[in-house]
């Protein structure tokens, strides 16, 4: 990178930024198969990540004449991988074991119909703002595989329950106008018994300490520090 190239690139970033992988949002539809009604924004709003999947262009190598030639056949979609706080309730861990409970049954071992485990996922990363810039949707979601969780006398972390989502296929959507903000093809349903949920309303409420974005580790510690002292009740 030669100087005048470096000094564009600093240009470049001071007027427009950078994104920061800490500033999402994430929307779930209730699937069908779910029996009660879960609280979906104490759910959504204890995912501490999420990854952003990527595809994969599948090919076939190809030889007519001379060279290989590899052609494009399939795109091979990555799994979303969350994580999440468990809360003292349980509440986390019983949904997604009532989740995969409604896929197959677990006494009479019978599948589900497809449609009625399935369900939308939505990320949305937002700027310094809280403005929409990027949207990803994925369909027929459903989970994978749900984590095990390590218990021990010794453990004094917060515990986490890591999900693996499967689902057909993502489409994404760019927000370049700082005027397009949080609209959200969801956002009028913002009720449990309508199935859906929209996390952005939620997320500006909750007062996150400055520790929880610079410096997780002394949150963390912090977190687990007060916990304590509420548990032996010198508080």
């Amino acid at each position: 990178m030669n100087n005048g190239s470096l000094q564009n690139f600093i240009a470049v970033v001071k007027t427009e930024g950078l994104m920061r992988s800490s500033r999402y949002a994430v929307s779930m539809r209730l699937p069908k198969s779910i029996p009660n009604n879960p609280d979906m924004r104490k759910i959504l709003l204890f995912c501490s990540d999420i990854t952003i999947p990527g595809v994969t262009i599948a090919t076939n190598q190809l030889r007519i004449h001379g060279e290989v030639r590899e052609a494009p056949n399939e795109k091979i979609f990555d799994n979303a991988n969350m994580t999440f706080y468990v809360d003292n309730n349980m509440e986390v861990k019983d949904f997604f074991d009532s989740w995969v409970e409604s896929i197959q049954h677990p006494v009479t071992r019978n599948f589900n119909y497809y449609d009625q485990y399935t369900t939308e996922i939505m990320i949305d990363v937002e700027d310094l703002t809280d403005r929409k810039r990027y949207q990803i949707i994925m369909y027929e979601a459903y989970p994978k595989n749900v984590g095990q969780i390590q218990v021990g006398y010794d453990q004094k972390e917060v515990m986490k329950l890591s999900v693996s989502m499967n689902y057909k296929y993502w489409v994404s959507r760019l927000y370049a106008a700082p005027e397009e903000t949080k609209e959200s093809p969801w956002n009028n349903y913002t009720q449990v018994n309508n199935n859906v949920v929209e996390m952005t309303n939620i997320q500006q409420s909750v007062l996150v300490p400055d520790s929880y974005i610079d410096n997780f580790n002394d949150f963390q510690t912090e977190f687990n520090y007060e916990d304590t002292l509420d548990y032996n009740g010198r508080v």
